[in-house]
């Protein structure tokens, strides 16, 4: 039995955005976490996760100062001064892993996985937590990055899994189908 499913494609097609869509009026039965992609000026300076219990907006994209950079302990990218990526992987160990189990202690009807990709292989634990999810009996939605490694790999090879590849020309059929899983 499909209790899983997730979207791939390519960036910006609109994966998170669809995700977010369907789940609007549905705060309360979703637990998990989202990436919120960050802004300084209109340039893009990082990504920090949010757990879908914190009191934040569920807000894809957030325009930020420098000062609030310096004090979040929920970044996982951040471009630095001379423009390279800094990973944190440390925050999916810890706040990745809290806001699953959080979910599943407190009964939510579907857990958000958005999304997922590189980062994670330097945080076993949260590996670790996602396997143990997907084998669960909880309805889990999330993204999948169009990335090759064994983290993926294994998601994408379960039974209980369903993976939708995302275009604009299926945006709609995918869709539906999001919403029906939900159902």
């Amino acid at each position: 039995m499909v209790t899983n499913l997730f979207l791939q494609g390519p960036r910006k097609i609109g994966k998170s955005t669809l995700l977010r869509s369907v789940l609007q009026g549905m705060r309360d039965d979703v637990g998990g976490y989202f990436v919120q992609r960050l802004f300084q000026g209109g340039e893009h300076v990082g990504f920090r996760l949010l757990d879908m219990d914190s009191d934040e907006a569920y807000s894809l994209n957030k325009d930020v100062g420098s000062l609030e950079l310096e004090l979040w302990d929920n970044l996982i990218l951040r471009r630095t001064t001379d423009n390279r990526w800094h990973r944190f992987p440390q925050v999916f160990a810890k706040a990745g892993v809290q806001a699953l189990e959080g979910a599943r202690q407190r009964g939510k009807k579907i857990i958000l996985l958005d999304e997922l990709g590189d980062i994670e292989l330097q945080a076993p634990e949260f590996i670790r937590a996602v396997h143990d999810l997907l084998a669960s009996e909880k309805k889990v939605l999330g993204v999948l990055k169009l990335s090759d490694n064994p983290f993926i790999r294994g998601i994408k090879k379960r039974k209980d899994v369903i993976t939708y590849d995302l275009r604009p020309e299926n945006h709609v059929a995918v869709l539906a189908r999001v919403e029906e899983f939900v159902k």
